[in-house]
């Protein structure tokens, strides 16, 4: 090649990044993000409330079929071992973040959601439910001590048809 050519190839590179950039946010304003499979990690602020902090969980709520079993308690990592913990919580807000989404899933959704359940419990489950769970800890000699926490809300997912 020679360097006319090199040139050129270089100036058509140098235009053509800028552009595939703007392509980029110009979809992720309207749509989403178009790498999916590459996310940064988020650093939210945690509410500090009198030198505790606050926290929020999801746990899932697992109740078996058989009335003499009690019910189990699943973190969504238990619950779905195959999504990566990196891009847990996004599947999880984007999913499970309130209860409308609940009422949104199609009965394929729901039936997925129960098998990913009854495999994590290793049983046949009647109900699967999702509480909200608010945690406040604080410092005290160096350690982070669970102050109280409170149930914010429960909401029932499936439930078998009996």
């Amino acid at each position: 090649m020679n360097k006319k050519t090199i040139r050129k190839l270089f100036i058509g590179v140098m235009i053509f990044l800028p552009l595939q950039y703007a392509m980029v946010g110009i979809v992720g304003f309207y749509d989403a993000e178009p790498w999916p499979a590459f996310v940064f990690p988020g650093f939210k602020s945690v509410p500090v409330i009198e030198g505790s902090f606050e926290t929020e969980q999801k746990v899932f709520v697992l109740v078996p079929e058989d009335d003499q079993s009690d019910s189990l308690k699943k973190s969504p990592a238990e619950l779905f071992p195959e999504i990566p913990v990196s891009q847990l919580s996004g599947f999880m807000r984007q999913n499970f973040s309130d209860e409308t989404d609940f009422t949104l899933l199609s009965p394929e959704g729901k039936n997925w959601l129960l098998k990913s359940a009854e495999l994590a419990a290793d049983t046949d489950l009647m109900e699967v439910s999702l509480i909200t769970v608010y945690e406040y800890r604080r410092f005290e000699n160096g350690e982070m001590i669970l102050d109280s926490s409170s149930v914010e809300q429960v909401q029932t997912i499936v439930m078998e048809e009996m």
